[in-house]
């Protein structure tokens, strides 16, 4: 299988359709030389895996046609290590915590040089229901507003686990020309400087901490 191969690729005892991103040889002299590996992405999912080559399938035409389920996108102003640091496994992880099997809602900021969408990510649930209590507040005619929802963006670079970034530069057109992108960056900027302020507390409270009195010497018996 060639890269870029549209098939239908194993996962959890089912096939789905994938596309192949990548063939791995295996090397000379290796017991399983006969047979390749492929890592392959399924469109519709969005996760990736690493199968045999031979126990890839064709497609039909028109499944083939049919257009991906899985759209891929990059958090939009933020920046995190990559997965194989252990702070961005942290961040993987924690990432995973907060959209994994639920329902979230994003919102297209802007698009980049290679086609992919830079979004804000949050949970359509929570966002539900700041929006009744805010309209409850108002009907109550409460001074009073809900807090906004926190967006998964705004988590990551609260926790310190990722950083601000301009980056692409359609991040910097998008605050001039895209809806609520600077409202989004302003949120973000405030997390950002909420994570370095305790970053600055823990750091106080240990100087802080009273250092045990150092004890004399026992004085030795003559």
């Amino acid at each position: 299988a060639a890269r870029g191969t549209r098939c239908a690729a194993p996962f959890d005892g089912g096939l789905f359709r994938a596309v192949v991103e990548d063939v791995v040889q295996p090397a000379a002299g290796a017991a399983d030389a006969a047979g390749a590996m492929v890592r392959v992405l399924f469109v519709d999912y969005g996760n990736r895996a690493l199968v045999p080559a031979s126990e890839l399938a064709p497609l039909e035409n028109d499944v083939k046609q049919l257009p991906a389920c899985a759209t891929e996108c990059v958090l939009a102003f933020v920046a995190a290590p990559p997965a194989s640091d252990p702070a961005g496994a942290r961040a993987g992880r924690r990432l995973m915590e907060l959209a994994w099997g639920r329902d979230m809602a994003s919102r297209t900021l802007f698009v980049d040089a290679d086609g992919k969408p830079h979004v804000v990510l949050a949970s359509s649930e929570k966002k539900a229901a700041a929006a009744a209590a805010a309209a409850a507040a108002e009907d109550d005619e409460e001074d009073g507003t809900a807090a906004p929802e926190e967006s998964v963006n705004e988590v990551l670079v609260r926790e310190g686990l990722a950083e601000l970034t301009l980056e692409p530069a359609t991040a910097v057109d998008a605050l001039s020309s895209a809806p609520g992108a600077a409202e989004a960056l302003a949120k973000m900027r405030a997390a950002q400087a909420s994570a370095q302020d305790n970053r600055n507390r823990r750091d106080l409270g240990d100087l802080l901490v009273p250092r045990p009195a150092a004890r004399a010497p026992p004085s030795r018996r003559k």
